[in-house]
């Protein structure tokens, strides 16, 4: 991988920039910007810059206007303290235009297209109603939570409230509920054709609920009938191996079939100790030499067993079988309902921006957006999701544009953040150059030495080998001050080696407490 140089690396393709914490990611976005504005003649509102937060735009923002203005300063002296500003100075001959450009890029700086990737998809379907078939005065949402949670519970009225009372009980003890389902939306995107498996079709269990409501009402008068004789043989017969049946245990499983057989309510399960009743369990539990007490009960209760197991297995795939159509449900009434309501989320707009460039009829917005934007900077591109990645890659990369993704690689793996592992590796595999960003201006150098040593001993240490760890190293032109404890210079990286027996994973308390050990008040 190349490091990259700021002033000669070509502004041509796609170019992904791999970026460790502390190794510029700003500082690099910024100083594009500028050459962009210089060597290709784009004005402000023809580059586009895109983050992921409001906080971060208006940041990322402020810091290119700022370089704007140094920029001018440096070429209006012909010097500055700036180690970039002053190998451009020497780069370019024809100060005076470029001091123009400038001057004129600061003062359309209000017309910068600094957005965060909502913003952008926003701006796009409005600007292009009628193509993208957005209605001019739509609302922007931004929690569709109470939306959400009103489609499960409508969900969960159409296929729980007619269901037989067998059905009902056997979810509810599986603790599934409109909690459940929400739960369900939470990691699933409509939109983005995910595959949801098993494909289980919702099964008739009719004939097994039949089968097991007959099998019950035998079971609980063979039980009034035989209880005692049961009881005698399980207390009392000499060839049964009493580790296996303590008589303790015998009293307790008796009880258990005396409520489960009492019960008004039918329940598609059985008490832990059903299977003791079993004639397979009792055979296996027997003494060498002795023969399987025979009684009616233990056979019908081998059968019974074999009834419920059957009930239990089709009953599971009815459940599977309305998980699966409740994400199509979800997807059509979310779609159907923010369109009566003329409403938008934010991955709504992802979603129809990336289903407008992609249809048969998407020249226009096609040629206008191109013709809008020039060029494309991507700032923490590890957070992009494949349907980001999808527009950016139609808009620019197909149309052989300027484009730089700047990401770290290391984040990408972190579900939690959004993140899309894969998107980010099909974007790397189809940039047409690869850079890094290798000094880091922020930490200590032995700090970095430390880290470096400790992942550069694995050959794949996040796992997939598309992502390598690429050491970062501390400047010389860097000064930094000393990490002192006690009035002692500390290393720079500390481990502990702490027994897990002696930390629960939520105890911060404790694990505080190891930590004020080495640093007070930490």
């Amino acid at each position: 991988m190349k490091k990259i140089d700021l002033i000669n690396t070509p502004l041509e393709g796609s170019n992904l920039i791999e970026a460790s914490a502390g190794t510029g990611k700003t500082y690099t976005i910024t100083n594009l910007f500028l050459r962009l504005l210089i060597e290709k003649n784009f004005p402000v509102e023809k580059i586009l810059v895109v983050t992921f937060t409001e906080a971060a735009t208006q940041e990322l923002k402020n810091r290119i206007r700022i370089r704007l203005g140094e920029a001018v300063k440096a070429f209006s002296i012909g010097y500055s303290d700036d180690i970039y500003l002053n190998r451009l100075l020497n780069k370019y001959l024809d100060k005076e235009d470029i001091l123009y450009k400038l001057k004129n890029g600061i003062r359309s700086f209000d017309l910068a297209a600094v957005f965060t990737i909502h913003g952008f998809c926003l701006r796009i379907l409005v600007e292009n109603a009628f193509e993208t078939g957005s209605v001019f005065d739509t609302k922007l949402v931004t929690n569709q939570e109470e939306l959400k949670k009103s489609i499960c519970e409508d969900f969960w009225r159409i296929h729980f409230y007619n269901a037989s009372n067998l059905f009902v009980n056997f979810v509810i003890e599986r603790k599934f509920n409109t909690e459940s389902l929400f739960d369900f939306l939470r990691n699933y995107m409509p939109g983005q054709n995910c595959k949801v498996i098993p494909d289980v079709n919702i099964p008739d269990t009719t004939i097994e609920e039949e089968r097991f409501i007959t099998a019950s009402n035998k079971l609980k008068s063979l039980w009034r009938k035989n209880r005692q004789q049961v009881k005698e043989i399980l207390l009392n017969y000499d060839g049964l191996n009493r580790t296996k049946y303590k008589k303790s245990s015998i009293h307790k499983w008796i009880e258990e079939m005396d409520d489960y057989t009492n019960q008004e309510s039918l329940y598609a399960f059985l008490f832990k100790g059903f299977n003791k009743f079993t004639s397979s369990s009792i055979s296996t539990s027997l003494k060498k030499g002795f023969s399987l007490p025979e009684h009616e009960f233990f056979n019908f209760c081998e059968n019974f067993n074999n009834i419920q197991e059957n009930l239990t297995n089709v009953f599971l795939r009815k459940l599977i079988g309305i998980k699966k159509d409740f994400f199509n449900y979800a997807e059509e009434q979310l779609s159907l309902r923010k369109s009566k309501q003329n409403i938008h989320y934010f991955d709504d707009l992802l979603i129809k921006l990336h289903n407008s460039i992609e249809s048969k009829n998407n020249k226009n917005i096609l040629k206008e957006t191109r013709h809008k934007y020039s060029a494309a900077l991507i700032d923490e591109f590890q957070d992009t999701d494949p349907i980001q990645y999808k527009i950016f890659k139609k808009i620019f990369t197909e149309n052989k544009s300027p484009m730089f993704l700047i990401g770290d690689p290391k984040q990408a793996i972190y579900g939690f953040r959004g993140a899309d592992i894969f998107a980010y590796i099909n974007a790397s595999k189809n940039a047409d150059n690869r850079y890094t960003l290798s000094d880091n201006w922020r930490s200590e150098p032995e700090l970095l030495n430390g880290i470096n040593t400790i992942f550069k001993i694995a050959d794949n240490p996040f796992v997939f080998k598309d992502i390598n760890f690429e050491p970062v190293n501390s400047p010389e032109e860097k000064i930094h001050e000393k990490l002192l404890i006690d009035n002692k210079p500390s290393s720079g990286l500390h481990l502990w080696f702490i027994e897990p027996e002696s930390v629960n994973k939520p105890d911060y308390g404790m694990t505080k407490k190891y930590l004020n050990k080495i640093i007070p008040d930490a």
